[in-house]
């Protein structure tokens, strides 16, 4: 963390002296001087005038700055950044073995993104959000999807007042807008003897791109706005957490029905593609597990996992 950015970052707009940035970044005010040439050679607007100090005004545009996300973060997180990585989840998970406080992983560029079932996710360098969460955890592998339901109702709740439509959450972990795909979640655990010690959660948003997939959305193409992608991802963050807090105190099915109330499909007809078998029916339920209960023709169908499509008849 950069502390001479941090403090700019507090004061954006209002001239602040080096003798107080000195100060609060234990650094020699010369030190001071340097740091702020080494940011604006980065492309941050700093005015620097005698007597009055420094005053940051503008920041690079289609790149993270991690101070300004833990600027708006309300919770302690660590956070790693690269401009560029193969995947978030790999690089969390190489961390997360070995690393004990709840982490983000985020970068400008995925090349090797995944989605579900190794499908690979496209990101737009510098305009859409890749991160992963890592939370370091001691309990029963079964409570893993519920680590799932937080994280794509967070995203929901953060989303919703931003497209000015209708967003549904698609099982088994989807988000979506009027038929289209806005957001994919990918959850992977690091277990120990049946044990859930770390789980990473993988999160892809299209904000700020232009989808080249018909079936993908972004929030730029719904309103025609461009958005800044560090309130988005902080709010996401500190929803979840809130969340989980809540998780925490024994109180799930509050946050299960609201999921639950949001889930595309319940109560019609779909069709599921497990990669071994398609399946037809009434989508029943869904549990707290995240197993869907499916109404055939012949039977009930209890299914983990597998592509939900609704059906046209």
């Amino acid at each position: 963390m950069d502390p001479v950015l941090l403090h700019l970052l507090k004061h954006q707009g209002v001239f602040v002296s080096g003798m107080k940035i000195s100060q609060e970044a234990g650094l020699s005010r010369t030190a001071v001087w340097k740091h702020v040439q080494g940011l604006r050679a980065e492309g941050y607007g700093i005015d620097c005038i005698k007597k009055k100090g420094y005053r940051l005004h503008t920041l690079p545009t289609n790149r993270w700055i991690v101070e300004k996300l833990a600027l708006f973060s309300r919770y302690p997180l660590e956070w790693f950044y690269k401009p560029e990585v193969d995947s978030t989840n790999l690089w969390a998970k190489e961390v997360m073995v070995r690393y004990e406080k709840p982490s983000v992983f985020f970068t400008d560029k995925q090349f090797a993104g995944r989605g579900r079932l190794g499908r690979q996710w496209e990101c737009e360098t510098g305009k859409d959000i890749a991160f992963s969460l890592g939370i370091p955890l001691n309990t029963d592998v079964c409570h893993y999807y519920q680590y799932t339901i937080m994280m794509a109702l967070s995203v929901y709740r953060v989303l919703l007042p931003l497209t000015n439509t209708t967003v549904q959450i698609k099982w088994p972990n989807d988000i979506y807008v009027n038929g289209k795909k806005l957001c994919g979640i990918l959850t992977e655990m690091l277990t120990e003897e049946n044990r859930l010690r770390s789980l990473i959660l993988g999160v892809g948003i299209n904000i700020n791109s232009t989808p080249s997939l018909p079936q993908a959305v972004s929030l730029k193409t719904l309103t025609e706005k461009e958005f800044d992608r560090h309130i988005i991802l902080a709010e996401i963050l500190n929803t979840f957490f809130d969340l989980v807090h809540t998780y925490g105190q024994g109180d799930f099915s509050q946050i299960y029905e609201e999921w639950r109330s949001v889930l595309m499909g319940l109560g019609q007809k779909v069709r599921i593609d497990t990669g071994q078998k398609v399946i037809e029916g009434i989508f029943l339920d869904i549990n707290e597990q995240g197993i869907a209960i499916i109404q055939t023709d012949q039977t009930i169908e209890k299914v983990y996992s597998g592509d939900l499509f609704l059906s046209r008849s």
